[in-house]
This record gives structure tokens, sequence and C-alpha cells, in this order.
């Protein structure tokens, strides 16, 4: 790290990482950056999957825009912003945030890490944006795994959505360690066992009832504690020439979008 994670405020306290969620404004990242197609997500999971409506049905905590909000969980949290528009703890350490994305020649990536990076900004943590692409030439793959796994203070990435990884992403296991050669989807290195005994616990669970039960039960403990920000989707677009009928909505648990090929037809 180029930073010390013991001095981190968005590693040390969840509510910074609360305070963190409560600043950023997601209906225009989603209409900017997605143009539009997508909706705003408070949860990790599609909109149409029984956990989310319970979710809110229930009441776990979303973090819509709140700045006000924010800064009260920084200042209770030990962090306050100063008249530079810094935040500072007791002992007048910044927050240095490297974030969100590595330096790309895309400028839609480029848009994105801007304006996440802005939203940050404004909180008064002191960004690094885009983040310092580490020198990984002539280095051996497992090497260079670990120098991008290390070198960010946040980063833009996708939750699994899929049937083989919802809920998956931030278990212990799937953190990258040495041990893995670095190879793992918790890209955060974020493990709570209570977590851990629950996905466990649903992976064995047919009962629908039940088994959704479990899923709020970690759905709840991933948004009190924050190891990731749920946005928005990233939309996967579908082009068919005209003429190209029966196209329909792709099961949101497979990647493809294509699994209802059959049923298409062809009128011209």
């Amino acid at each position: 790290h180029r930073w010390d994670p013991a001095q981190a405020g968005w590693q040390r306290d969840a509510r910074f990482r609360q305070a963190m969620l409560y600043s950023i404004n997601r209906e225009p990242l989603a209409a900017d950056l997605q143009e539009s197609f997508t909706p705003v997500v408070y949860y990790p999971a599609f909109l149409e999957f029984p956990v989310y409506q319970q979710a809110i049905q229930r009441g776990i905590p979303r973090y819509e825009y709140d700045l006000t909000k924010g800064q009260q969980l920084f200042a209770a949290a030990g962090w306050n912003k100063g008249p530079d528009g810094l935040l500072r703890n007791s002992a007048g350490q910044t927050v240095e945030f490297p974030c969100c994305r590595y330096p790309t020649e895309l400028a839609a990536n480029t848009q994105e890490s801007l304006a996440w990076g802005d939203y940050f900004s404004t909180a008064g943590l002191v960004v690094e944006n885009p983040v310092v692409q580490p020198p990984i030439a002539g280095l051996a793959a497992a090497e260079q795994r670990r120098v991008q796994t290390v070198n960010w203070g946040g980063m833009k990435s996708n939750w699994a959505v899929t049937a083989a990884g919802a809920f998956q992403t931030v278990i212990k296991a799937n953190i990258a360690t040495a041990d893995t050669r670095w190879v793992g989807i918790n890209t955060a290195a974020w493990s709570n066992p209570a977590y851990d005994d629950l996905y466990a616990k649903a992976s064995k669970t047919l009962e629908l009832g039940p088994r959704l039960e479990t899923q709020l039960q970690m759905l709840k403990i991933i948004m009190d504690e924050l190891p990731v920000f749920p946005v928005y989707y990233t939309a996967i677009g579908l082009v068919a020439r005209q003429g190209v009928e029966g196209l329909g909505q792709p099961n949101p648990f497979n990647r493809s979008v294509v699994d209802d090929v059959h049923l298409w037809d062809l009128t011209s």
C-alpha cells in the first residue's frame, strides 16, 4: 500500500463507508454513465428478485443521497471537515483514497472514474484519480495480480449476480491472497464470519422461504458494513436486425443474452 491502512478511515469504520455512500448522488451517475438504460441500485441484487423487494419492505438501509447525514457520520467516526474542505481526524491526518480506475484510453471509463472521484472529493477525501498504474512489466502473472490488488482504496467493479456467484463475491474464500496466487473476486478483502456462515447455510437450503430469510440476513450485513457500494447496473445490449422477432428478456441469473434463441423468428 502507498497509504497507511491503519489510518484509512474508510477501512477502519463502517460509519465512514456509510457516510461515503450517503455522499454519492446515484441518480445522475446512472443517468450520465449508463445513459439512463438502468435504474439506480440500492442493494446488490436485481430489482425483480424477492430479496430486493423484501429488503425495501423491511427498511434495510439504502443510504439515499444526503450530504448532511454523510457529514454527521464522518464526524461520528472521528473525521471532521476543515476550512480547506478536507476531512481530518484529531491528529490532523487527511484521508487518502486512490480511486476509481487505472488509467485507460476509453473515454467512458475515464468519465466514470472522474465522476465517482468528484463525489468523494466533495465529501472531503483526498482522491487520487485515476489510480496510479503500478509497474508490472516483466513481473510474473501472480505478482502482476498482487500489485494490482493492493494498489487502490476503491475500484469500480461488478457484483456477480449469477446462479454461481450471487452473494459469494464477498465470502472469505474468494479473497485474493498469496495462497490463491492473488486470484479471487473478493477484491475488497472484506470478511465476516457471520456472513460466511449464512452463505454456507443458504447454499444448502432449497426451501424458498428459509433461503430468502437467510439471504436477507446476508444482505443486511452487507448494507450495514458496506464492503461494496451498489450504484447502478451495467447494461448489456443486444442488437438484432429488422425482421428478427421473439427476442425476450434474458434470465438475469444467466450471463448469456441468447438463451431463448430457439424462440426467435425471421419474418423478413
